[in-house]
C-alpha cells in the first residue's frame, strides 16, 4: 500500500513539475492535460499541442520533452501515438518508437519509429503499414515500406507493396523496390512484381498509375473493334523522369487505319506553373497520307487566379489526299479571393477544308466588400462563319450582350445600378428577325421589410430605366414602384392558408402608364397524418399599355387543386386546374404508388386534357430488390390507341455468391424494334470485378477485368458496330 502511495504521489509530483517547467518559458496557463507550446528562435506561437502519457519528463536546459507508456499527442490535424515519445521544442520536431499511429488528414500510417517534423509534416517512418485515399480512386489503397519518407501530399518508399484489397491476405498486391506516391497526381513504381495471392505472376521494370482527372486510373492495353478502325489494339505506357517532368507514351495498332505513335509530355517548373506539349501520328491506310497532331498546353498559377492556355493543330487529308488543317485556340483566366471570383474564357477554331470559323468568349466577376459594396460583370460574344459552295456565300451569326450590375447594401434596402445589351450584331446590317434590348440604365432600390400594422413586413421597391428595344426602334424611359407582400400565413392545427400579392406600377417616358396586380391563395388542410388536401388560386389584372414587348404582362386567373394519399405503404396523388384565361380545364393527373418494403414499389402514372379528350401515354413501373434478383420493368401503354408502345426491362440475379447474371431490354412494341438488348455476367472477385456481356443490337461482345479501386479503366477486349 505504501509502495502503491509513493508511487501515485511520484507522478503526480513529476506531473505538476513538468506543468510548472512548460509554464516558465510559454507563460501558459495549466490544463489537464499538458500543453506543449510551438517555440520558435523569434517568438512564441499561439499554437498548442497536447500531450497525454503515463510518464512525463522534460530537459529544461536542452528543451527536449519524454514521454512514455501510451504517449498521445494532438497537434492541428496531426494525432500521433506511440509506446516512446521524444519531442524537441526547439525546432518542433519528434522521434516515436513502438506501436507508432500517426492520423495526418487523409492519410494513416503505422510503423515502428517515425522521426518527424510537426511543422513541416515532414519525417521519415520505418516498418509502415497504412492506407491513403485521393479523388482518383475508389474507397482507399493500403500500403507498406521498410523506410517511408512522408510530405505534404506524398510518400516516398522504399521496399513496398500496394493493395486496394482490405483483407489481411488481400487477393492481389503490387510490389516495388521503390513506389513514389504524388497524392491527386500519380502512382510511379520501379521494379515491380504482380501478385495474385501468393503467386508472382509476372514483373515490369516500370508502372505508373495517373491519378488526374485528365488521365485517372491505370494505363492499360485497350482492346476492340470498330467500323472505322476495324480490330485495334491502344496501349499507353506512362514514364517518369523525375518529380517534374512525366508522361505517356501511345502505341496504336489498327488494321484499317493503320499504326499510330504519339507522345504527351508534362512538365512542371517551380511550384506555379505546368505545361504539356503533345505529338500523335498516324500512318493513314486509307488514303496513304501521314495524319499527324500537335498539342500545347500551359497553367501558370498567380496567387489565387489561374491562367490556361492550349492550342491543337491537326493536319489531315481528303480520300483524294488534298492535305489540310484544323485549328483550336483556348485560353481562361480564373480566381477567386476574399472579395469575389473571376472568369474569363476564350475558344477559336478554324477548319480549312469547310472554311467554317468558330469563335467565343466569355467572362464575368463577381465581388463584395463588407461595406456592403458589389459589382458584377457579365459579357459574352459568339462569332460563327459557314460558307456555302454551291451559292458562293457566307452565313455569318454574330451574338454579344454584356451586363454591368453595381449595388450597395444597407440595413433598411438595397440599390441597384444596371447597364445591360443584348443584340444579334449581324442584325442590325439589315436582317428583319433580330432583336435587342438595352438599359441605359436601370436604377431601383428595394426596401425588404417595411413594417405595415397587423400585415407584417412588406417589399416596398422604386425604379427608373431607359430602354432601347429593337426591331421596333422604341426608346423610352420606364419609371415604376412596386409593394409586394411574399406570404401572409395563418396555421392552425393541420389547417394554413397563405396569402402573397403584388401591385406595380410603371410611368413611360411614351406618356403611358401600366398597372399590373397579382395575387395567390394557397390552401393546404390536412385531416390525418397521411391525408391532405391543397388548393391554389394564382390571378393577374392589368390596367394600361406598355410601348415595349418585354414588359407586357400576361393576365388572367387560374386555380388548381389535388387530394394526397401519403402513408408508407401506398401514395396517391390525383391533381387538376382550371384556366380562366383560357377558359379550359387543366390535365387531369394521377399517381398510384404502392410500397412493399425496402425498395420493391409498383407505380402508376397517367392523366387527361378534359379540352382535346385525350388520355396521355400511361407508365406503369415496378421495382423488386433483394439479396437474390435486382429487377426493375416498365410498360409504356397508350390508352387511345389501346396498344402498348414500349416495355424497358433491367435485371440483375446472383446465381452463385459472388456471381451475378444481368440482362437489360428495350423493346419498342409498336414499331415491333429492338432498340437495345445485353446480356452479362459479372463475377464479383472482393477488391476486382470479372465481366464477360453481349450486346444483341450493336452485334458487340465485351470482356473486362476491373479493378475496382479503377473503375473507369478496364483491361479486356471488346467489339463495337
Amino acid at each position: 500500500m505504501e509502495w502503491y502511495f509513493l508511487k501515485s504521489f511520484t507522478r503526480i509530483l513529476c506531473f505538476l513539475i513538468l506543468v510548472l517547467l512548460f509554464a516558465i518559458p510559454a507563460r501558459a496557463s495549466s490544463t489537464e492535460e499538458t500543453a506543449v507550446e510551438k517555440v520558435s528562435t523569434a517568438e512564441v506561437s499561439t499554437e498548442k499541442a497536447h500531450l497525454v502519457a503515463e510518464y512525463l519528463s522534460y530537459n529544461y536546459d536542452r528543451r527536449i520533452v519524454t514521454a512514455t507508456g501510451t504517449v498521445i499527442l494532438k497537434y492541428k490535424e496531426i494525432d500521433l501515438q506511440a509506446d516512446y515519445m521524444e519531442i524537441d521544442l526547439n525546432n518542433n520536431s519528434l522521434v516515436a518508437r513502438g506501436n507508432v499511429k500517426l492520423h495526418d488528414k487523409d492519410r494513416d500510417a503505422e510503423g515502428d519509429e517515425l522521426v518527424y517534423d510537426l511543422d513541416t509534416r515532414t519525417g521519415v517512418i520505418n516498418g509502415m503499414t497504412g492506407s491513403f485515399t485521393d479523388p482518383g480512386i475508389v474507397g482507399s489503397v493500403f500500403m507498406t515500406g521498410t523506410s517511408v519518407s512522408i510530405a505534404e501530399g506524398e510518400y516516398i518508399m522504399d521496399d513496398a507493396s500496394l493493395t486496394s484489397c482490405d483483407r489481411e491476405e488481400p487477393h492481389f498486391k503490387i510490389e516495388a523496390d521503390e513506389i513514389d506516391i504524388y497524392l491527386k497526381d500519380k502512382i510511379v513504381m520501379r521494379r515491380v512484381r504482380y501478385y495474385e495471392g501468393r503467386f508472382h505472376l509476372f514483373s515490369l521494370p516500370y508502372l505508373v498509375i495517373s491519378l488526374t482527372e485528365e488521365e485517372k486510373g491505370l494505363q492499360v492495353p485497350e482492346f476492340g473493334f470498330s467500323a472505322s478502325e476495324g480490330f485495334f489494339v491502344k496501349a499507353a505506357y506512362g514514364y517518369v523522369i523525375n518529380k517534374d517532368h512525366s508522361g505517356i507514351v501511345r502505341i496504336d495498332m489498327m488494321n484499317r487505319l493503320g499504326m499510330a505513335t504519339g507522345i504527351d509530355h508534362k512538365m512542371r517548373i517551380g511550384e506555379n506553373f505546368t505545361g504539356t506539349i503533345g505529338v500523335y501520328q498516324l500512318l493513314n491506310q486509307q488514303n496513304t497520307h501521314v495524319d499527324w497532331r500537335f498539342s500545347l498546353g500551359a497553367e501558370q498559377k498567380i496567387g489565387k487566379a489561374k491562367v490556361n492556355v492550349s492550342g491543337t493543330l491537326n493536319h489531315l487529308a481528303t480520300a483524294t489526299r488534298e492535305d489540310y488543317n484544323t485549328y483550336q485556340l483556348r485560353a481562361s483566366l480564373s480566381g477567386q479571393g476574399t472579395a469575389g471570383t473571376l472568369s474569363l474564357s476564350s475558344d477559336y477554331r478554324f477548319n480549312e477544308r469547310s472554311e467554317e470559323t468558330y469563335f467565343n468568349a466569355s467572362g464575368n466577376t463577381n465581388l463584395k466588400w463588407s461595406s456592403g459594396y458589389s459589382l458584377s460583370l457579365l459579357g459574352s460574344f459568339r462569332l460563327l462563319e459557314s460558307p456555302n459552295f454551291s451559292t458562293g456565300n457566307t452565313t455569318t451569326s454574330r451574338l454579344a450582350d454584356y451586363s454591368i450590375r453595381a449595388a450597395k447594401a444597407w440595413d433598411f434596402g438595397t440599390l441597384t445600378l444596371l447597364f445591360e445589351e443584348k443584340a444579334n450584331l449581324d442584325a442590325v446590317q439589315g436582317a428583319t428577325t433580330w432583336k435587342a434590348l438595352v438599359r441605359q440604365p436601370e436604377i431601383t432600390l428595394q426596401f425588404p421589410k417595411v413594417p405595415i400594422p397587423l400585415l407584417g413586413d412588406f417589399n416596398v421597391g422604386l425604379g427608373f430605366s431607359r430602354y432601347i428595344e429593337q426591331p421596333s426602334e422604341i426608346v423610352s424611359t420606364r419609371t415604376h414602384g412596386e409593394i409586394e407582400k411574399r406570404a401572409l400565413n395563418l396555421t392552425k392545427g393541420g389547417f394554413n392558408l397563405a396569402l402573397s400579392g403584388k401591385v406595380r406600377g410603371n410611368y413611360y417616358g411614351t406618356e403611358e402608364y401600366l398597372f399590373t396586380e397579382t395575387a395567390a391563395l394557397t390552401w393546404n388542410q390536412r385531416y390525418l397524418p397521411w391525408l391532405r388536401t391543397s388548393a391554389a388560386v394564382s390571378w393577374t389584372s392589368a390596367q394600361g399599355e406598355t410601348p415595349f414587348t418585354f414588359d407586357k404582362p400576361t393576365i388572367g386567373a387560374s386555380v388548381t387543386g389535388g387530394i394526397y394519399v401519403e402513408h408508407k405503404v401506398i401514395q396517391v396523388s390525383l391533381t387538376s386546374g382550371y384556366d380562366f384565361q383560357y377558359e379550359r380545364y387543366r390535365d387531369i393527373s394521377g399517381r398510384i404508388r404502392v410500397n412493399f418494403g425496402g425498395k420493391d414499389y409498383l407505380q402508376f402514372v397517367g392523366s387527361y386534357n378534359p379540352t382535346m379528350e385525350r388520355f396521355s401515354l400511361f407508365t406503369l413501373e415496378g421495382n423488386l430488390d433483394n439479396d437474390l434478383l435486382a429487377l426493375k420493368a416498365k410498360v409504356i401503354f397508350d390508352p387511345n390507341e389501346k396498344q402498348f408502345r414500349q416495355a424497358d426491362v433491367n435485371a440483375a440475379l446472383k446465381v452463385f455468391k459472388n456471381w451475378t447474371l444481368q440482362g437489360d431490354i428495350n423493346y419498342n412494341i409498336q414499331m415491333e424494334t429492338l432498340r437495345q438488348a445485353s446480356v452479362g455476367i459479372v463475377y464479383d472477385w472482393h477488391c476486382r470485378e470479372i465481366k464477360l456481356s453481349y450486346d444483341f443490337t450493336g452485334q458487340a461482345f465485351r470482356f473486362d477485368f476491373v479493378f475496382k479501386a479503377f473503375p473507369d479503366k478496364k483491361i479486356g477486349f471488346g467489339s463495337q458496330r
